[in-house]
């Protein structure tokens, strides 16, 4: 077995006459792999072409029923409640269909309510359940309470790059064992929170959270858990920003 990097689009192998299975695999999300059965006899130029998944723009909004829970790939102990997704248990629930793992800028608008004050978190650009950014609201009952906290998941190991507190009329809005409306919007590497009060419609930007590094730069949205956090989805859809109901 024989492993090399391509480099400029090109990788050499001196390899003696024989019959091999090419495997190529970029470490670009969103290209597939690809794996060729190769005769050689002597020395020759293969070109592979690797086959890029196209961008998603179509709109994502699930119902949650036993069927609809289904398309997700999603911690056993979530279940479905009224057309509503009881989330309880660490984990991350990501779509399954193709079309909706490779988005690029899009936004977020879910209706949801923090069962037991702790946090609400949401999945943005995953490659899969142990790489994406995560976006955190915090409760009262965090350990930082009122806090929008913004991580970067690598191999499943987690770095926090910034937390921004909120105010307190903000925090009145989530703390009211209410369902409150939260938007997030993610242009290129900038990411722009907000959450409205589902009583009296007063809308509260809770900041603007960026990847200096720039990361990952497509991938899935969903829904997170982290540690003892349990909430209640009723709405959540995901449009590219030419696509969403409000532009």
């Amino acid at each position: 077995t024989s492993v090399a990097s391509i480099v400029n689009n090109k990788v050499q192998l001196r390899l003696p006459v024989g019959k091999y299975t090419v495997d190529i695999e970029s470490s670009d999300y969103g290209y597939e792999s690809t794996r060729q059965v190769v005769l050689l006899d002597q020395d020759r130029v293969l070109d592979v072409a690797l086959r890029r998944n196209v961008e998603s723009t179509d709109t994502l909004s699930p119902i949650w029923s036993k069927a609809g829970l289904q398309e997700w790939e999603m911690p056993v102990s979530w279940q479905d409640s009224r057309r509503m997704l009881l989330v309880k248990g660490a984990g991350v629930a990501l779509p399954r269909e193709k079309g909706f793992r490779y988005y690029r800028d899009f936004q977020v608008d879910s209706n949801a309510k923090m069962t037991n004050g702790v946090a609400l978190s949401f999945v943005l650009r995953a490659r899969d359940s142990q790489n994406y950014y995560l976006v955190q609201l915090t409760g009262a009952n965090a350990d930082e309470p009122h806090m929008v906290r913004f991580y970067l998941v690598k191999n499943g190991v987690e770095r926090r790059i910034r937390a921004i507190p909120f105010s307190h009329s903000a925090a009145q809005a989530m703390d009211a064992g209410q369902f409150f409306n939260i938007v997030i919007k993610m242009i290129g590497y900038e990411i722009n929170v907000e959450i409205k009060d589902s009583q009296t419609g007063d809308a509260y930007a809770l900041g603007v959270l960026t990847d200096p590094d720039r990361n990952f730069a497509v991938g899935a949205v969903g829904i997170a858990a982290r540690g003892p956090e349990e909430n209640v989805i009723e709405r959540f859809v995901v449009c590219t920003v030419a696509k969403c109901p409000s532009n």
